[in-house]
C-alpha cells in the first residue's frame, strides 16, 4: 500500500475505511505499525455484537462487528478501563448471554450508545432490573430490550434524556409496560407483540410520551387482525406503522443501521 507519502490524517482514513471496508483484513492491518493499530483498534471495539461460545449465530447476523464473548472477556482484563471508556461505543448482546457477563461488561465499558440488551435477568436480588446500566443514562441514544428492563428504568427514578430510540420486546408476559417519563426525549418506538392483550401496553406508550413521532407494532399473525381494529378506532397521536409477522428478530439489523447511521424507520 503506496500511502507513506500522504499526510498523516489522510492515512489514518485510510486504514479506517479500509478496516471498514475489509474486516477479515483488521489483524493484518493492526500489524503495520503502532499508528495504524491505534486507528484499527477503534474500527475493531467501537461497535460489538457480542455472542457466547465458539460457533457463530445462526442465523448469522447480517453484520461485521460479531465478536467472541469469552475473547473479549480476556481483553477487559488485559487492557486499562480508560482504553474501553475511549473506544466501545455500540453493544449488542446476543439473548444467550449470561446476565452475569453483560452485566461484567456493562461496567467496564462507561459511554455506551446504542445498546441491544436482551438477556435473560433474573428477578434477584433486585427485582425487575440490574443496576449496571445506570451510568449509561447520559450516554445511551438508543436501547433495545425486554419489557422487564423497562420496568427498572422507571422505578429506578433516573431520567435517561438521549433515548430517542427504543425497541421493546413484550416479554415477559405477566408485567405491564410502565409510563414512559423517563425518556422525554423518545420519537421512534417499536413494540414487539405477541397473542396476549396488548392494547394497554400500546395506550399506555401513547398516553406518556410526548415526543413520540412514529410507532412500528410488530404483531404475531395471530392477533393483526384485533390490531388492526384497534388502529381504526385509537385517536392517532402518532403515525403508527403496521407489520404483521411471524417470530422474526428484527433487533440485530436495527442495531447495525443505528451504529452506522443508515437507521431510517420509514424505509423498512
Amino acid at each position: 500500500m503506496l500511502c507513506y507519502n500522504l499526510p498523516p490524517e489522510i492515512q489514518d482514513e485510510i486504514f479506517e475505511w479500509a478496516a471498514c471496508m475489509h474486516p477479515n483484513d483488521r489483524l493484518a492491518l493492526s500489524l503495520i505499525s503502532k499508528r495504524v493499530q491505534t486507528r484499527v483498534e477503534k474500527v475493531i471495539y467501537e461497535s460489538l455484537y457480542l455472542f457466547p461460545g465458539f460457533e457463530l449465530p445462526y442465523p448469522r447476523p447480517k453484520t461485521n462487528n460479531l465478536a467472541h464473548l469469552s475473547r473479549f472477556l480476556r481483553t477487559l482484563h488485559n487492557r486499562p478501563l480508560h482504553f474501553f471508556a475511549t473506544h466501545v461505543r455500540n453493544i449488542y448482546f446476543q439473548p444467550d448471554v449470561s446476565h452475569e457477563d453483560a452485566k461484567f461488561v456493562l461496567e467496564k465499558c462507561p459511554g455506551i450508545q446504542h445498546l441491544g440488551l436482551l438477556v435473560d435477568w433474573p428477578s434477584y436480588p433486585e427485582p425487575n432490573f440490574p443496576p449496571c446500566v445506570y451510568p449509561h443514562a447520559n450516554t445511551l441514544r438508543s436501547l433495545m430490550t425486554t419489557r422487564d428492563v423497562l420496568i427498572g428504568m422507571t422505578k429506578s427514578g433516573i431520567v435517561f434524556p438521549g433515548i430517542t430510540y427504543l425497541v421493546i420486546s413484550m416479554w415477559p408476559y405477566f408485567t405491564s409496560v410502565p409510563a414512559l417519563e423517563c425518556l422525554p426525549a423518545l420519537n421512534i418506538m417499536e413494540m414487539i407483540l405477541e397473542d396476549e392483550p396488548w392494547d394497554g401496553d400500546v395506550n399506555v406508550v401513547l398516553s406518556s410520551t410526548s415526543n413520540l413521532q412514529f410507532m412500528s407494532l410488530h404483531v404475531h399473525r395471530s392477533c393483526a387482525d384485533a390490531v388492526k381494529r384497534w388502529r381504526e378506532t385509537v385517536v392517532s397521536l402518532v403515525r403508527i406503522k403496521m407489520r404483521v409477522n411471524g417470530h422474526r428478530d428484527p433487533f440485530p439489523g436495527n442495531w447495525q443501521r443505528l451504529t452506522t447511521g443508515t437507521f431510517d424507520p420509514e424505509s423498512r
